[in-house]
């Protein structure tokens, strides 16, 4: 809900339980007032008041600590929002408040240049249901004769009042993506970013603001943020003067000018930014709700058959037809819904060192052709699914033989290669509408039912694009999305999975055009907790790829239960990523029977609401659990990540109903126990030692 007072110059944007409020002061410059908890219109809320920069003078200009946006105006000493550059040789904005526009959900307020015929559109979208505001920022240069050249071209900011306040963020690497981290924001600034040109591995744009580090589920003022774009993201979290805390985040422009040309326009991704009364509980379900409903495609999201069997780590590139079928074989037999060839089924693919632009099946792996196994993966009653990485060359193939020029490079200088590849420039023309003929040769010829895209390399020695105003590392993200959104025209009910190298693509942006993503290369169990706990924390179950490896893992060496990885695997999307022509009939007897009873409770975990009751950061054992949305179905997952010899195996239990009766499967007995005394006095779990885990599910009566 969004309204506007003229008489007090304020605007007043509600969601279910959270307050927004901005006003113009007498200068028609905005400012912040309020944010938190929802208010009444009967509270006063004031602008607040200005204090001096720097050295006391009579003659200074005072400066409102909480401005509602940071435009660099000469003056300004603080991160910038925004910061722009005139043809002229002016280096400063003077802005004044013009007008605004309310329309159902959402608000545009009109700012214009005093000077220059720039014009800045603040964009407020309000989810009200999810207590989300939706910020974004559209540029209009409506100069004949001016250009203007954007330094900093961010999305919006979040303003926070004097107070202590902690920071959430996420840091990490290859295989070890979404670590979380909690420290206080101290003076000067934070930077959190990505230079990688995608969302990267190494930070999330995701973050979270308390007020305490000692973080309760379901207690404490929380304030959150993520950025919905996957290329290059900056956040900068800032502690000025008068211990005001402030927030920018948006596009990197880490080797960027945009430029906007007369009649030019430009709209910034989006910023979502949230509040939560009841900590990072609330936080969480709100998030995933409003993934689930508004940003992830509709077609395929209730396709919840999605149990996969995908070749990679069973042979690396290592295939041919024989030993696939097998494999084939015992994914039937096990009860898996889709098989997927991965890496290595393209002609010369044989290692990482060469092909990749090369995507014609090889004919020495599959002599009678590769349709002719797919017809054979389909009589078993699987779904196909097929790997490929169009965005990538490799220099030693038939592709970067004859198009030399396609990949970005600097001139004269040697190209940087990562895992022996490339990156296609498809900013141009002629390398977009090649991939286009790729994916529509493979929907064609293949009709796979899934795909998945990944990145295995980050971008490097951009160069420049046709369109010389956007930079290279802009425009390279819109053209992912247009080819997504393309190969999804091809084949709607196509599942398709994002990957780059694991994780390095997880971002919210990425589902409106991916249906779920790789969370990481790492299927370590003991890993896996670590990095599905930091994502589940902003991002729901099934979009959230967990799978089952062999044991001893290859990455870590460390061995693990059948039973650990098993459970582990079912907190998100299941799938399997093991060698299992080498498996026992008794160990793919206990998968079999694991599957099976996944496929029981998966809509719980895919479409319900997650409640953590351990967290793998201050327990040796961790615990949560989804919760169907009408409160009738729920799962456990009980986890021992260390020895819990003499700690209280009680868990006390949350989301139920008080005066429901459950019923639940437990210590090979069926117990019957009221909502309220499985929230209040909780269950003794048996899960204390090392690797001991339990999924147990919950049904009302």
């Amino acid at each position: 809900m969004i309204s506007y007072n003229d008489k007090k110059k304020m605007f007043y944007l509600d969601t279910e339980n959270s307050s927004y409020i901005l006003g113009i002061n007498l200068e028609g410059k905005l400012y912040n007032a309020y944010y938190g908890e929802r208010l009444n219109k009967k509270q006063i809320i004031v602008e607040p008041e200005f204090n001096e920069i720097g050295y006391h003078s009579s003659d200074n200009l005072k400066s409102n600590f909480r401005p509602e946006i940071s435009i660099y105006d000469g003056y300004n000493v603080f991160e910038n929002t925004i910061k722009c550059s005139f043809s002229d040789g002016d280096r400063s904005v003077d802005y004044k408040y013009i007008s605004h526009e309310i329309k159902n959900n959402t608000l545009i307020i009109k700012l214009k240049d005093k000077k220059f015929s720039l014009y800045i559109y603040l964009i407020y979208k309000i989810h009200y249901k999810y207590n989300l505001i939706e910020k974004s920022i559209t540029f209009i240069n409506k100069e004949k004769n001016i250009k203007v050249t954007f330094e900093s071209f961010n999305s919006g900011d979040l303003i926070l009042p004097a107070d202590k306040y902690f920071l959430g963020f996420f840091y990490g690497s290859w295989i070890r993506e979404m670590t979380l981290k909690v420290e206080e924001i101290s003076y000067g600034k934070k930077v959190l970013e990505s230079r990688t040109g995608n969302s990267s591995h190494i930070h999330n744009p995701s973050f979270f603001i308390s007020k305490t580090n000692d973080l309760s589920e379901d207690k404490g003022e929380i304030y959150f943020g993520q950025l919905l774009w996957t290329g290059n993201w900056k956040f900068v979290f800032e502690r000025r003067f008068h211990d005001v805390v402030v927030f920018t985040g948006g596009i990197n422009n880490f080797d960027s000018k945009l430029e906007l040309l007369p009649d030019g326009k430009f709209t910034t991704p989006s910023l979502i930014i949230g509040y939560s009364d009841s900590g990072p509980g609330k936080m969480t379900h709100n998030l995933h709700d409003f993934y689930r409903e508004v940003i992830m495609q509709k077609v395929t999201l209730k396709n919840f058959r999605r149990i996969i069997v995908n070749s990679w780590e069973a042979f690396y590139f290592n295939i041919n037809e024989e030993k696939l079928l097998k494999l084939a074989d015992i994914a039937k037999y096990i009860g898996a819904e889709i098989f997927v060839v991965d890496d290595g089924w393209f002609r010369g693919r044989n290692a990482d060192t060469s092909s990749l632009g090369d995507w014609k099946p090889a004919l020495n792996k599959f002599p009678n052709g590769m349709n002719s196994f797919i017809k054979k993966i389909r009589e078993k009653g699987l779904k196909f699914g097929i790997w490929i990485e169009p965005e990538m060359v490799n220099p030693d193939s038939e592709l970067y033989k004859k198009h030399p020029d396609w990949c970005y490079y600097f001139k004269d200088r040697k190209r940087i290669e990562m895992r022996h590849q490339l990156v296609l420039n498809i900013t141009r023309k002629d390398v977009k509408e090649y991939i286009k003929k790729v994916l529509k040769y493979i929907i064609d010829e293949f009709n796979p039912d899934y795909i998945k895209w990944d990145m295995n390399r980050y971008i490097s020695q951009t160069g420049t694009s046709d369109k010389n105003n956007i930079p290279v590392w802009i425009e390279h993200t819109e053209v992912v999305y247009e080819l997504m959104q393309y190969l999804k025209s091809l084949k709607p009910d196509l599942i398709l999975e994002g990957c780059a190298g694991g994780g390095g693509r997880f971002n919210g942006d990425i589902f409106k055009y991916v249906d779920q993503m790789w969370t990481s290369d790492n299927n370590d169990p003991f890993c896996r907790q670590y990095i599905q706990y930091g994502t589940s924390l902003f991002y729901p179950a099934i979009v959230m790829c967990c799978h089952v490896a062999d044991s001893p893992y290859s990455l870590t060496g460390r061995s693990s239960r059948l039973s650990f990885r098993n459970h582990t695997a079912m907190a998100g999307n299941f799938g399997i990523e093991a060698n299992l022509l080498k498996w026992k009939k008794q160990e793919l007897d206990f998968l079999k029977k694991d599957i099976m009873f996944y496929k029981d409770i998966r809509k719980i975990i895919y479409y319900g609401d997650l409640y953590r009751l351990e967290n793998p950061y201050n327990s040796k054992r961790i615990s949560f659990m989804y919760v169907s949305k009408d409160k009738r179905e729920a799962v456990l997952f009980v986890y021992a990540i260390e020895n819990l010899i003499k700690t209280n195996t009680i868990i006390k239990l949350k989301g139920l109903k008080p005066d429901k009766k459950y019923s639940l499967n437990f210590k090979n007995k069926t117990m019957i126990i009221k909502g309220k005394d499985l929230m209040n006095s909780g269950l003794k779990i048996p899960v204390k030692r090392k690797q001991d885990s339990l999924v147990i599910k919950i049904e009302s009566i």
